[in-house]
């Protein structure tokens, strides 16, 4: 696993497995599409945490994103990134 995360390559498709593994837990959000969790900025804010601080069983409503969650919902808009990675 360490030299699958040494290359940005597998680095970044291992962080977006995880990523979709958080998002699809049955008390998460399993039906949202990719284009309407990236829209929505408590979704976003909540995984973020998680890939962060590791999977939580609490559920969605009493959830909260830290700091972490923060700082990755303001990267996701910066037109840098947006451009780099679309939310298509």
């Amino acid at each position: 696993m360490i030299t699958l995360l040494s290359w940005p390559k597998s680095n970044i498709a291992t962080a977006a497995r995880l990523l979709a593994r958080l998002k699809n837990r049955s008390h998460r959000y399993p039906g949202m599409s990719r284009a309407a969790f990236g829209a929505h900025e408590r979704a976003t804010k909540i995984i973020a945490t998680e890939y962060n601080l590791g999977g939580s069983r609490t559920p969605v409503a009493p959830a909260n994103p830290s700091w972490y969650g923060d700082e990755a919902r303001k990267n996701m808009n910066d037109p840098e990134m947006a451009r780099t990675f679309p939310n298509t």
